[in-house]
């Protein structure tokens, strides 16, 4: 496995027609169901079924279509033919523990997206909303993942996306992909768009950096439950311990070839004996480098009790100190619609 790479997988994918009750008498919105294999197979059958929801407008094409009167994949991507690639799509990523019941918010926000000419994709996270397995809560058993177990969430965060964005930039032929996560979405954004040359423009809501000052500077200290001391109970002691190689190891990853990256960290001894814990491969801050700080916008919060504001400054240094904006709201959904918030981010996005 070439970490945050996928090859040789399987092209197949299943596209619908689905009703989006939210929409109140928008019926210029449509909404897809796109669903296809994860490149990366986990333990769980229904987690490997990736699911996607593409929202569009009906303006958004070249001529009018009927976009919702078939149930054929090929009747559906024959009127797909008809959209305006001039129309960007952003991938919107949300963020931990998200459930099916509370999804009003990203909904709301969607809609505000699209009437800003923006198509967009909301992709489910693995073990998330309708990828979770049977009996399980979205997202609990991450809060048992040891470090390897973290890794391998991650990988298959962002190859799940990129297969996305292979899958739905052949359908819609598209000139531009941006990608927006809020949370636990906004570590997976910062992977994706260092290792996905298709994204253009990145927008990190509500996120850090450095899993040390992550995982005990904020209130994950109480909620994470996982270990990865071995036979011992992991504590901020020796998680300090375990991180203390990762000042050196992000330095000389620097030193790599951005565009082999991730070959180059496996092959490279002294890099693997500085990775004291798998977790240093899915620390935004390893990948911060590889991205264009003009092409990023960081939306956080002043009073953050999931990153802390010394996580953000690691994370906005390391990308170069791109523009960001700092607000009065704790970490909670519902501040994606706030008036201001929500300019912001539209103003970057349709900024050329």
């Amino acid at each position: 496995m070439e970490l945050y790479n996928y090859y040789n997988s399987s092209s197949e994918f299943e596209i619908k027609p689905a009703d989006f009750t939210d929409n109140g008498n928008r019926d210029n919105i449509r909404k897809f169901v796109l669903s296809f294999k994860s490149p990366y197979e986990s333990s769980s059958e229904i987690n490997n079924n990736v699911y996607t929801e593409l929202f569009l407008k009906e303006d958004f094409f070249t001529q009018p279509v009927k976009l919702t009167s078939a149930a054929d994949k090929n009747l559906i991507t024959d009127d797909f033919k008809f959209f305006n690639n001039d129309i960007p799509l952003l991938i919107f990523l949300h963020g931990f523990s998200t459930k099916n019941e509370k999804l009003k918010n990203y909904y709301k926000f969607i809609i505000n997206i699209l009437n800003h000419g923006i198509a967009c994709l909301f992709i489910n996270l693995p073990f998330h909303l309708n990828r979770k397995p049977t009996g399980e809560a979205s997202g609990r058993r991450l809060i048992y993942y040891d470090d390897l177990d973290t890794l391998l969430f991650f990988h298959q965060c962002v190859v799940d996306v990129r297969k996305s964005i292979d899958i739905i930039g052949n359908i819609l032929s598209l000139k531009e992909i941006n990608i927006c996560g809020i949370s636990l979405g906004s570590l997976v954004s910062i992977i994706t768009m260092a290792v996905e040359k298709k994204v253009n423009k990145g927008v990190f809501i509500f996120g850090g950096g450095n899993w040390e000052e992550i995982h005990w500077n904020g209130i994950l200290k109480f909620v994470l439950k996982g270990n990865c001391a071995g036979s011992d109970t992991i504590s901020s002691e020796k998680c300090h311990l375990y991180y203390s190689n990762f000042p050196k190891f992000l330095e000389k990853v620097k030193s790599l070839n951005p565009d082999k990256f991730t070959t180059e960290v496996s092959e490279n001894c002294e890099l693997n004996n500085l990775c004291t814990k798998k977790c240093y491969l899915c620390d935004p801050l390893t990948f911060a480098y590889k991205i264009n700080p003009e092409k990023v916008l960081m939306i956080n919060s002043k009073i953050d009790h999931f990153f802390s504001r010394k996580s953000t400054s690691y994370l906005w240094e390391e990308l170069g100190k791109p523009e960001i904006h700092w607000f009065n709201y704790f970490h909670l959904s519902g501040i994606i619609n706030k008036k201001e918030i929500l300019s912001t981010i539209t103003g970057f996005l349709e900024k050329k």
